[in-house]
């Protein structure tokens, strides 16, 4: 690796209060050694049970969420002080906003933006809102792109490489919990095309997930994804036409 390049590492899917402790300590280690250039949080920092369609017996309220995940931020951005810290709404905290979820009379009162003092203090850049656009909805160093994520098909990685990514590019997503090394995508078996995926899985407590019960978790893992690339910016007219990056996925533990 010579100079130029920008040295990142991304985790996903706190959702605080769900978080594993032994995970976030984990992973906390990871940074702390590794001292990325920029640190990012690839979304679904709350749960948001608040704002799900969904019943639970869940008894903790919005407030003790945010306060976790101000905990959990805080202490990421502790033991790299010197990195480019940036948190990217996943679908969970996206809900808390979103129309039909909470109350609209109350929706001001609950915005996560304001309550969460690692975010309301700027510490934490959110260069984008979670929507499916290649220009407005990532963020990117160079040729590596990243987001919560948005499918969950058979294929969510390989098929938002081709849609969010860039050739030659890799596309670092969470949102469905499976953990991916670095895979290039393939044409067919024989003929292999320009880019490239990785899932940074989860850092939640993957054990006791009460609507799963009935689902397939034999995936899901807690992991990061971790590499270097050179910040070329995307609207220059020559992006290279080769790889400007590596990458690897830290895998902690699978269900």
């Amino acid at each position: 690796m010579n100079g130029e390049k920008v040295s990142w590492l991304a985790f996903s899917c706190t959702h605080s209060p769900l978080h594993d402790s032994d995970a976030i300590d984990w992973a906390l280690g990871e940074a702390e050694d590794r001292q990325p250039d920029v640190l990012i949080h690839l979304g679904d920092f709350l749960e948001a049970d608040a704002a799900s369609k969904w019943p639970s017996e869940y008894d903790w309220t919005l407030a003790d969420e945010f306060g976790d995940a101000d905990t959990i931020l805080s202490l990421f951005r502790g033991v790299t002080p010197n990195a480019r810290h940036i948190l990217l709404e996943g679908n969970h905290d996206a809900n808390v906003l979103e129309s039909n979820r909470i109350d609209p009379k109350l929706r001001g009162l609950v915005d996560y933006r304001k309550h969460i003092k690692e975010i309301a203090d700027g510490h934490w850049e959110m260069p984008c809102r979670y929507i499916y656009n290649r220009n407005k909805g990532v963020f990117r160093i160079g040729q590596v792109t990243f987001a919560h994520g948005f499918e969950a098909n058979q294929s969510p990685d390989e098929y938002q490489s081709y849609t969010l990514g860039l050739p030659y590019g890799l596309f670092v997503g969470g949102h469905t919990h499976r953990p991916q090394p670095v895979t290039q995508c393939m044409r067919t078996k024989a003929i292999p095309l320009p880019y490239w995926y990785a899932n940074s899985g989860c850092l939640r407590d993957i054990d006791n997930v009460p609507y799963m019960t009935r689902k397939r978790r034999h995936q899901w893992g807690q992991a990061l994804v971790a590499g270097e690339s050179k910040p070329w910016r995307y609207e220059q007219s020559l992006m290279p036409q080769d790889k400007a990056w590596e990458a690897e996925t830290l895998i902690r533990r699978m269900y």
